[in-house]
């Protein structure tokens, strides 16, 4: 049920109590008047009716009785007389029906049920009762008058009813005509969004509400707009944010390094593939845990622990941003030669440690097996290294003192320079077959 519709019932239910308490009164007022009326007609009718037939009674003149009764009979409203004694009944006339009734005398015009108001009076004289007169007075002009104010008040009261719901219609119309804005608004801003601003009518408490809405629909939509500027900014730095970390990620997964993060407690925050197969442990295992325990000798933690705490007190450290070459644990507890540059990164949450770490085995194994070639290259025998192409590229000191050739004359040469003719061409087939099938030959040539 709407609003408006609560208003006009409402008024129209009050303005209805209001006409049935009004009506009823104004019946029941008619009625007690009429009946005032009735009672005081029957008692003047009858003082005078039986002034009139006192000394007819007491000198028992039935004649003028008679007479007397037949004159009050002309009267419309009386419906029968009776005149009698102690002894017998003087004079009597009216309405049959009426007359055969036993006498029961009336108080009330609402408990007349036979249309005749009865009454009695008595005929005194010297305070002796001589005899009394029972009259009848009809009802129905009283009734009838009754009956048609009933119904003229009910015509009106029906007329005011109709016109108090039309009218109430008008004011609830009036009275609801901005809560209508309002709803209307509403539902605008619950589509488009806050901002919409309606009508101001008037100087009343709904004119306050209208600009109380207008000042909330305002505000809202400025602190809409500044929500949604937020969400755009911080949509484009989660963008720009997921962009560095996929790049970030596409670096550490890139990297031909391991690349490890720490934060300031030492605990594990990214570690790429290569680390996984430098030190063996996985993402999984060292993730969130502290980094020493896992890839650091044991005798080097209580060093690299003082090493974060003397950077993080004073911001200088000699190992920060420096390339060393260190020695660190595989997860199946043999050493690991590494070289490894840490980098601290400045953020808001604290200080992060990036390091760069390269597994140098291979290049430290390299290094060795070189220096065993160098000092082979120069032993005392004639040495030199052809490409694929079997061309000379280097020679040793021996070699140029055994030939005579020095390194610049045989640079680009054929191995052949040196064929002295004493060996057939099947030798050197065979010596080259050899070469290219074993990767090695032994045996004498004379140059």
């Amino acid at each position: 049920m709407s609003f408006r519709l609560k208003t006009i019932l409402s008024i129209a239910l009050i303005e209805s109590i209001l006409l049935i308490v009004l009506v009823l009164s104004m019946i029941n007022f008619l009625s007690e008047s009429n009946e005032e009326q009735l009672q005081q007609r029957a008692a003047i009718t009858s003082t005078l009716f039986v002034q009139s037939v006192k000394n007819a009674v007491l000198s028992t003149d039935l004649a003028t009785l008679e007479s007397i009764v037949e004159n009050a009979l002309a009267t419309p409203d009386i419906v029968y007389v009776r005149i009698s004694n102690k002894r017998f009944m003087l004079a009597e006339g009216g309405d049959l029906s009426s007359l055969n009734l036993s006498t029961n005398l009336d108080t009330e015009l609402g408990k007349v049920t036979d249309g005749v108001f009865d009454t009695r009076f008595e005929i005194i004289e010297a305070g002796q009762v001589y005899g009394v007169v029972d009259m009848g007075l009809s009802t129905t002009a009283i009734e009838s008058l009754l009956s048609q104010a009933q119904a003229w008040i009910i015509v009106i009261a029906s007329i005011e009813v109709f016109l108090v719901i039309i009218l109430s219609f008008l004011l609830g119309t009036f009275l609801t005509r901005q809560l209508q804005d309002f709803k209307v608004a509403s539902e605008n801003i619950a589509q488009q969004g806050p901002g919409l601003q309606i009508k101001v009518r008037g100087s009343d408490e709904l004119a306050d509400m209208a600009r109380a809405f207008n000042k909330m629909s305002s505000t809202l939509a400025s602190n809409y707009q500044q929500l949604s500027d937020s969400i755009t900014s911080k949509n484009k730095m989660t963008e720009i944010a997921e962009s560095n970390q996929a790049k970030n990620n596409a670096i550490l997964e890139a990297s031909l390094d391991a690349l490890i993060t720490i934060n300031e407690q030492g605990n594990v925050l990214d570690y790429n593939q290569v680390a996984e197969t430098i030190f063996g442990w996985t993402y999984d295992e060292i993730a969130g845990k502290n980094l020493a325990d896992f890839i650091i000798s044991p005798n080097k933690r209580h060093a690299h622990a003082k090493g974060m705490k003397q950077y993080l007190d004073t911001q200088q450290s000699p190992v920060i941003n420096q390339r060393l070459e260190l020695t660190a644990t595989h997860k199946l507890g043999h050493p690991i030669p590494i070289e490894i540059n840490i980098a601290p990164i400045k953020t808001e949450h604290g200080t992060l440690f990036t390091a760069f770490i390269r597994d140098i085995s291979e290049r430290l194994q390299a290094e060795t097996e070189l220096r065993l070639a160098a000092q082979t290259f120069e032993s005392s025998e004639a040495i030199f290294i052809c490409d694929a192409n079997a061309n000379i590229i280097r020679t040793n000191r021996a070699f140029s003192r055994i030939t005579g050739y020095d390194n610049e004359d045989v640079l680009g040469q054929n191995p052949s320079i040196l064929s002295s003719g004493q060996h057939p061409e099947g030798y050197y087939k065979n010596m080259w077959s050899s070469l290219l099938d074993n990767g090695k030959w032994n045996g004498e040539i004379y140059n």
